[in-house]
């Protein structure tokens, strides 16, 4: 009787779904999560012990123990659940997916602060990411986890190669630090680039370190919401600063793209040649009512993709003004794109007073040309979710919420 009850919880284990939401908890990184009898390994015993303590029958574990190996969904407590995941392992049917909601990031990983700003990067077997505690990384081989940088004020991340950047960023008056972007290699962190608002050229504009770019020697980051700047590291100057251009920043091959705070234009900046140029847009403020607005961009490759309102679309931008429209939407959505892992990801969300307040999100696969169907999910604060591994993480009432993206 007691194998065929273990066998219906075995099934049921493996063929459920679920959303988790997880809430902010600590992680012991000294340990194997889901190697309940500590021998190594995660195995169909060591859900075994978690079922036997649901069931009240004697494990030989006090609770403690079992909170701290086997409590893989970190609600506090021991359930089928965690049971259920221990088994999904064993049964190799845990994807990059379930790492994000139960063992890599196990705790409160944070969307960016900025749109753009990305909070969670994969290099070769290791993810990096940001959590209340600080900058974290998780080794996929070993299993294990560290805080590699405590501070509560992270910003962005950014990888060039070998190398991952991540800014600490304060308020323009917070007076116990300044913002700083660090170097990560090689287990190595080194202070690159502090805002230093003693200094003539740094005046009285404050930066955004949540949204930066690494370009060869330079940083180039927000000066404010119309201005950009670029530092190169090796000589310690500021290079040039844009009194024109700012908003969100990206890179195209040698140019710096921005959209213009409050112009909803899209501009690019030739590194090389020192060159401005207006790629989609009036170039006017927004107080001289413009009736071309652009307002959010992502860079995938070397393909620029843009959103506009004439009408509500998403298109691909081409030389001579032959655009490839991506999307179009009948309604007035407030339209926003994330790339990630070489897709493009639109999040539309309808006017909460026109219509009926609801997200979809689309998948936009450029090497096939091809958009997914949309997937209905409930509305969205656009400045905290972000996409990872097809998995979709936002923000809800200080929970983290992970939804695995099927798109067809």
């Amino acid at each position: 009787m007691k194998n065929f009850l273990f066998a219906i919880i075995l099934i049921f284990a493996i063929v459920i779904q679920t959303v988790f939401i997880v809430k902010a908890t600590s992680l012991d990184t000294t340990v194997l999560q889901g190697d309940v009898n500590g021998d190594g390994r995660v195995t169909a015993a060591d859900a075994r012990i978690l079922l036997r303590y649901v069931a009240g029958l004697p494990t030989g574990y006090e609770k403690e123990q079992l909170l701290k190996t086997g409590d893989m969904d970190c609600d506090g407590e021991i359930t089928a659940a965690d049971a259920r995941i221990v088994l999904r392992i064993c049964a190799k049917l845990f994807k990059h997916s379930d790492y994000l909601k139960n063992i890599a990031f196990k705790s409160d990983v944070k969307p960016g602060g900025a749109k753009s700003a990305k909070t969670v990067l994969k290099y070769e077997s290791i993810y990096y990411f940001v959590t209340s505690s600080g900058l974290e990384s998780f080794d996929e081989t070993t299993k294990k986890r560290r805080v590699l940088f405590e501070s509560e004020n992270i910003g962005g991340l950014y990888q060039d190669g070998d190398e991952l950047y991540f800014s600490v960023v304060y308020d323009n008056d917070y007076e116990e630090g300044v913002s700083t972007i660090y170097r990560l290699k090689n287990d190595d962190i080194k202070k690159v680039w502090s805002y230093d608002k003693e200094k003539p050229e740094y005046n009285s504009y404050f930066s955004d370190f949540n949204d930066f770019v690494v370009k060869d020697d330079y940083i180039i980051t927000c000066k404010s919401a119309n201005h950009f700047w670029a530092y190169s590291m090796s000589k310690d100057i500021m290079l040039f600063q844009s009194e024109t251009v700012g908003g969100y920043i990206k890179l195209l091959d040698d140019d710096i793209i921005s959209n213009g705070h409050r112009r909803f234009t899209l501009y690019s900046y030739a590194l090389k040649t020192n060159n401005f140029s207006v790629l989609r847009g009036q170039n006017k403020d927004k107080t001289e009512n413009p009736t071309d607005l652009y307002d959010n961009f992502e860079v995938i490759g070397k393909d620029l993709y843009y959103t506009k309102r004439t009408p509500y679309s998403v298109c691909k931008y081409k030389e001579n003004n032959k655009d490839q429209q991506i999307i179009k939407f009948d309604n007035e959505y407030n339209i926003e794109l994330y790339t990630s892992d070489g897709y493009l990801y639109i999040l539309c969300t309808d006017n909460v007073q026109k219509g009926t307040g609801k997200s979809e999100i689309y998948m936009y696969n450029p090497q096939t040309n091809s958009l997914s169907d949309g997937i209905e999910i409930d509305s969205l604060t656009y400045t905290k979710f972000m996409v990872f591994e097809n998995v979709l993480i936002y923000t809800d009432n200080n929970n983290i919420i992970y939804i695995d993206l099927d798109f067809k």
